[in-house]
């Protein structure tokens, strides 16, 4: 298909992470266009299917890096408030 796709996991997501990461879709002009979120117990695996605002895959290796890592710390930042 034309879309890319993002996967995760996490032992502990918690609430507001979903919309952290909508947030995010926004900033990076992101749009989803299938999204499967699945819960076991704690635990928490979502696979979203992604395109840029034309509806391309994403090809920019920068733009795919820079995502990563703002969802990363969103993820860890998110986990490091959970333990306190």
């Amino acid at each position: 298909g034309k879309a890319s796709s993002l996967r995760g996991a996490a032992n502990t997501c918690g609430s507001g992470f979903l919309a952290r990461l909508a947030r995010i879709f926004v900033e990076y002009d992101i749009q989803v266009i299938t999204a499967k979120i699945a819960t076991f117990g704690e635990r928490v695996e979502d696979i979203f299917f992604i395109t840029d605002k034309q509806g391309n895959r994403l090809s920019d290796p920068k733009l795919c890096q820079r995502l990563q890592e703002n969802i990363q710390q969103q993820l860890d930042a998110k986990i490091n408030d959970a333990t306190y």
